[in-house]
């Protein structure tokens, strides 16, 4: 039968029945903390300033703020004298950070604060911090290794619960969700720094030392400058434990993140742990003990207890722990987990397994030689257990399916299935399934022809159709998305960055050829984009003004003129620009024209309980509380209400805009650390 498909029933080829039971810059990129070589989140500040190397620190760009108490463990880190990182209590008094965020002598950390808000949190001083040993900042195109620090506080945390740390194989969420928190920047047009953000995204592209994340310049959704350090949770054994941590990320947060993995810095967390902490918080996978909260299917190595999964059965047909005997032949004998996910076929420990439907109605994970990577996805595997073959939308693709070759591809309960043929089956159309699968005989189609038996004619993600879309990466589909294939060919390929290939997507492509490209500004290449670029040429060009260039733009240019040039206002040369009456008795009440100076256009005014009548007989009404000036010509005036007309209130409306303007320029800081 077809696998899966909501109901049908696998067969194992086998008997099966049971038996019994600063921002720190790298070269063009970010570093998470603020702080070394000039970038650094400033508290205090809501400015950032870009140094020579021009990069930005990591916050956390579209996410949402944390107020509910979640993440309680996770705080801020103050580093003296102006700049930040975040963090996450892994013992009562230890907190685990970023190593570029403690290793600069000249931003010593001081503080860790606990709560949304960094300026009105709970706040723990610092008596110590060390880097991993291993830290290697890396380079332009290396994102480094072992950035990862620890803070020790001078008390214990009292009733907040420290983080654990995964300690097992990371890469089994490869192409899982991870919620990152941080307290860094969270827009990417604003300097908004110090409240407790979180964001979802994906796990992709799995080295020795860490991991990525990728997001749009459309819709970014990133960490960012002040988020250094700061946790990166994965679900495992039902709960939430730090997967990895900040380390680095594109100049504007808008393209890309690189993270540590915890497993791949926990030895020396650990060892810092029980030094300074007073003993290991959490199971360790590896250490032997199959600990609280372990299980075979997060960490096989200790919960196995002498007996591998789907090794052989003890001579009393018994196994260990949460195994339990299983017949697959007639005269073999296999330990086994249960399981129930029989619509998909994953949540078994091995990745060569699939979770198989028993003749009682349970399930038992068999050994069937699944293999992540093999270019199929088979019942057994999913999106999370193999990314590489499984995370791939159905799109329109039905249960029904198509053929592709010698491949029966098909959508079983919203997961996309591959299938390879073996070498003397063909997919075809099975009449008993009323679907395409792999059969003998003939490749046939659907009789009816209402089901296409060709792939083309659906509109589902393939790897090697060409186009890379969706999850597709350079990792898992490298014939779409060959980024590092093409690295070096000059031209900026789909799934190509200034991180995986700066000799083709270099940050600033031709600065220096006096154009001022798309993605140049006047920060990015102030050769190309100057602040004014012509200024003294006598020509008030469109960039410039008379604060930035008034050789060009003056004041007042030739007022006197009587022409009301760009730069000239009805305030500063009446002469060239004067106040245009309205056209009293052209029956429209414009702008400036009222019932008192213009009853012909706008009628008469009303008589209330206080009327006031000037020399001219213009009349007025005056409600209580209004301020009142009579003019020489005895009509009355308000200085306040809301009355049409005069221009009362476009004198204060520029008023507060000129002050306004000099605040904002005035919390601008150069050199503040990210």
């Amino acid at each position: 039968m077809k696998p899966g498909g909501g109901g049908h029933i696998i067969q194992p080829v086998f008997c099966v029945s049971i038996t019994t039971e600063g921002v720190l810059m790298k070269s063009g990129r970010f570093l998470a903390i603020c702080g070394v070589f000039g970038l650094v989140v400033s508290v205090g500040c809501d400015e950032v300033a870009v140094g020579s190397l021009g990069a930005v620190q990591a916050p956390i760009i579209g996410g949402t703020a944390v107020q509910d108490g979640s993440w309680p463990a996770v705080g801020a880190i103050t580093l003296s004298p102006d700049s930040m990182c975040s963090g996450t209590l892994i013992a009562p008094n230890i907190v685990v950070t970023a190593a570029h965020c403690v290793n600069d002598p000249g931003y010593v950390p001081t503080k860790f604060t606990l709560g949304y808000d960094m300026d009105n949190g709970t706040d723990y001083e610092v008596s110590q911090y060390f880097e991993n040993p291993d830290y290697d900042a890396g380079g332009w195109d290396d994102p480094g290794s072992g950035d990862v620090g620890i803070l020790v506080l001078k008390e214990n945390v009292p009733g907040v619960t420290p983080m654990e740390l995964f300690t097992g194989d990371f890469t089994q969420f490869d192409g899982d969700d991870i919620i990152f928190v941080g307290y860094g920047k969270r827009s990417v047009n604003q300097q908004l720094y110090g409240l407790k953000y979180q964001v979802t995204l994906t796990i992709q592209d799995i080295d020795a030392n860490g991991f990525w994340n990728y997001t749009t310049s459309t819709d970014p959704h990133n960490t960012c400058g002040g988020d250094s350090g700061g946790p990166g949770f994965v679900l495992s054994g039902g709960k939430y434990v730090i997967g990895g941590f900040v380390s680095s990320g594109d100049q504007y947060c808008v393209e890309d993140g690189y993270n540590m993995r915890a497993d791949a810095n926990a030895t020396w967390l650990l060892d810092m742990v029980e030094q300074y902490g007073g003993g290991v918080v959490g199971p360790v996978c590896g250490n032997g003990d199959c600990e609280d909260g372990e299980t075979l299917e997060n960490c096989l190595k200790d919960c196995s207890a002498g007996t591998e999964v789907w090794g052989e059965c003890a001579d009393d047909y018994t196994c260990t722990g949460d195994m339990f005997c299983l017949q697959v032949g007639q005269t073999e004998f296999r330990c086994t987990v249960a399981c129930d996910d029989l619509e998909l076929g994953g949540g078994c420990p091995l990745q060569s397994m699939a979770c198989h439907e028993l003749e009682d109605g349970s399930g038992a994970c068999i050994d069937i030689g699944l293999v992540c990577g093999d270019g199929q996805c088979q019942y057994g595997e999913t999106a999370e257990s193999c990314a590489t073959d499984c995370d791939i939308e159905c799109g329109d693709l039905t249960f029904e399916g198509c053929c592709d070759g010698t491949r029966a591809v098909y959508c079983d309960n919203g997961q996309y299935r591959a299938v390879e043929c073996a070498p003397d089956a063909v997919c075809g159309w099975v009449a008993d399934g009323q679907y395409y699968f792999c059969t003998e005989g003939a490749a046939t189609a659907d009789p009816s022809g209402e089901l296409p038996m060709s792939c083309e004619s659906f509109n589902f993600q393939q790897c090697g159709d060409g186009d890379c879309t969706g999850t597709e990466t350079s990792e898992t589909c490298a014939d779409d998305c060959g980024a590092v294939d093409y690295c070096g060919n000059d031209a900026c390929d789909h799934g190509e960055t200034t991180a995986t290939c700066p000799e083709d997507c270099p940050v600033v492509d031709d600065c220096g050829n006096d154009v001022c490209d798309d993605d140049e500004t006047t920060a990015t290449c102030p050769e190309d984009c100057p602040v004014v670029d012509d200024c003294g040429n006598d020509v008030c060009d469109d960039d410039e003004t008379t604060a930035t260039c008034p050789e060009d733009c003056p004041v007042v240019d030739d007022c006197g003129n009587d022409k009301c040039d760009n730069d000239e206002t009805s305030a500063t040369c009446p002469e060239d620009c004067p106040v245009i009456p309205p056209d009293c008795g052209d029956e429209t009440c414009a702008v400036g024209e009222d019932c008192r100076n213009c009853p012909a256009d706008c009628g008469e005014c009303p008589v209330g309980d206080d009327v006031i009548e000037g020399d001219d007989g213009v009349q007025d009404t005056v409600e209580p509380g209004d301020a009142t000036q009579a003019g020489d010509d005895g009509e009355v005036r308000h200085s306040g209400g809301c009355s049409a007309g005069g221009g009362t209130a476009s004198a204060p409306l520029f008023i507060m805009l000129v002050p306004l303007a000099a605040v904002l320029f005035a919390r601008r800081r150069n050199g503040a650390r990210a």
